[in-house]
């Protein structure tokens, strides 16, 4: 496949998965008055226990000070905890609140309940293929991107 058409239907099919995610689960996070965003800090956040600012905006792929800005609007409206490290004051760890979990926890259970039929309508092997042809996709992006070349060289020239 020649490398402009495959860029192109990746970006096309991208945005339609960006497009239908949102549809998917936007409802459920408006109804804990969370923007998809603010609902993948709370995600993130609660799958490792704690982070960052930084890690978390590393793992969003995220600048630092828009991390920052998510946690601090997370944290006034009792989502969050956020705290300076002890050590170096230049680390703000973050925390979900109680509020935060259960809030989370309505998010899960509600799309558990509404989805429910639809994983159940899928095979396994269809959702592991369907996983794994994501993997391999951001495998061959990860590549491409490592593949570039020498900036330093390219100036030089």
């Amino acid at each position: 496949m020649e490398v402009n058409r495959f860029k192109d239907q990746v970006w096309d099919l991208l945005r339609s998965i960006s497009e239908n995610m949102d549809r998917a689960f936007r409802p459920f996070t408006e109804k804990e008055k969370l923007t998809m965003i603010q609902a993948r800090v709370l995600i993130e956040v609660g799958q490792c226990g704690t982070h960052t600012i930084g890690s978390l905006g590393k793992r969003l792929g995220i600048a630092s000070a828009n991390a920052s800005a998510l946690c601090k609007r997370l944290e006034k409206e009792g989502f969050l905890f956020r705290s300076r490290d002890g050590q170096d004051e230049r680390l703000v760890h973050l925390t979900l609140t109680p509020f935060g979990r259960s809030a989370l926890e309505r998010i899960h259970t509600a799309m558990k309940e509404r989805y429910h039929d639809v994983f159940q309508e899928k095979d396994q092997e269809k959702l592991d293929t369907i996983l794994n042809g994501l993997y391999t996709l951001n495998d061959l992006l990860k590549r491409m991107g490592n593949n570039q070349p020498d900036q330093n060289k390219e100036a030089s020239i």
